[in-house]
């Protein structure tokens, strides 16, 4: 499993972050965690996304969304829907979350794979 790392000022150095691996023991310590993988989750949706103010067609691009797919974020965001949580809100938004990011890779997968 893959996880975002904390923000930093500028949004594409997060995007190496998706190479960060864990061990068996980390992911079973983030099945409770749902909270972490809902932050992630939602960050990497947030990334993306379109540029804010952005209208009609405009929607359809996003400054980071090739290199998050080429980072893996496309997986890493079903992996996060699908794994388990213990926390049935925490659940809820990272499915949310996860879909919205899917949603957004997905106007530009077939540039990148």
């Amino acid at each position: 499993m893959h996880l975002l790392s904390p923000f930093h000022s500028c949004y594409a150095s997060a995007v190496p972050t998706f190479q960060c691996s864990f061990s068996q023991a980390d992911i079973c310590a983030l099945i409770g965690a749902g909270h972490v993988r809902a932050a992630a989750a939602t960050a990497i949706a947030f990334l993306a996304c379109h540029p804010i103010g952005a209208k009609g067609d405009e929607c359809m691009w996003g400054p980071y969304r090739e290199a998050l797919l080429e980072a893996g974020a496309l997986r890493v965001l079903l992996e996060a829907a699908l794994a388990p949580t213990e926390d049935d809100n925490c659940r809820k938004v990272i499915e949310k979350a996860a879909a919205v990011g899917v949603m957004y890779l997905c106007t530009v997968v077939s540039c990148c794979v």
